[in-house]
């Protein structure tokens, strides 16, 4: 007799793990292993992004803080990274989620999302005493396939 087992991985896998499988019938062994394999990089994922900031306008010298929704439009969990890129005339002060500032870029690593899930990033900054009134600062942030820009009007 055949016997088909369809079995489906558990999300937390990643690319390199091994699932085995084992069947014992009588006196009868067997041990099949299985290599999960992911072609998918971090860039193929499919998220939306979108930004929103408070205050806007804003003066110079204020904080600004951005919130950063990154929505999974998949179906399944995904590990992902994203990048915040600063105007010029921004000062970085913090970032949720163990944000690492590295020049004019603040980076999020391995950040997990369920599926049809989203996860939200925080960004607060200082907009520079150097800027008057008319003048614009832009958050640019990128993950995956896709980015978004948020720009806080300063009078």
């Amino acid at each position: 007799q055949t016997f088909t087992l369809k079995v489906r991985t558990d999300d937390d896998l990643d690319d390199g793990d091994r699932v085995t499988l084992r069947v014992e019938f009588e006196d009868e062994e067997d041990t099949e292993n299985t290599n999960i394999e992911d072609d998918r990089s971090s860039n193929d994922e499919d998220v939306r992004i979108t930004i929103t900031d408070s205050p806007d306008p804003a003066e110079p010298g204020d904080e600004v803080t951005y919130r950063i929704n990154i929505e999974n439009m998949d179906d399944r969990a995904i590990t992902i990274d994203a990048t915040a890129f600063l105007d010029d005339n921004m000062l970085f002060l913090t970032g949720s989620n163990d944000a690492d500032l590295d020049g004019d870029e603040v980076q999020w690593d391995d950040l997990r999302i369920e599926g049809d899930a989203t996860r939200t990033l925080t960004l607060t900054t200082r907009a520079s005493y150097s800027l008057d009134d008319g003048d614009t600062i832009r958050l640019r942030v990128e993950a995956g396939d896709d980015e978004d820009t948020e720009t806080t009007e300063i009078e």
